[in-house]
């Protein structure tokens, strides 16, 4: 996994995370990147990124047929009244499901 350990370290979580390897890098798109890749399985935020960050890394992890959306499991909607997401999960498509039945509990801003 690629993201910050201290948000899947967080007391939080209704249910620990399994142990996994989890290293941090400073770039959206270098992240979702990186699983289109095949060097991570999954990469999760949790907080808003602009549209410019994400545009291009999502285009390049769906051609390569990682899951690319928001948290709730909906695919990006570009260009709108605000050009930012509340969250990101970039993923192999096995990974995916299980990885938004964690996290689709979780009300972001709007």
């Amino acid at each position: 996994m690629v993201g910050d350990i201290r948000m899947f370290q967080h007391p939080a979580w209704p249910e620990p995370w399994p142990p996994m390897q989890i290293e941090a890098r400073s770039s959206t798109a270098y992240r979702m990147c990186l699983v289109a890749a095949g060097a991570f399985d999954a990469a999760l935020v949790l907080v808003a990124k602009s549209d410019w960050d994400l545009a291009a890394a999502d285009l390049i992890a769906r051609e390569a047929g990682a899951y690319s959306g928001d948290h709730l499991g909906r695919p990006f909607a570009y260009n709108g009244k605000t050009p930012a997401q509340h969250s990101l999960l970039c993923a192999t498509p096995g990974l995916a499901p299980l990885i938004l039945n964690r996290v689709r509990h979780i009300a972001l801003g709007n």
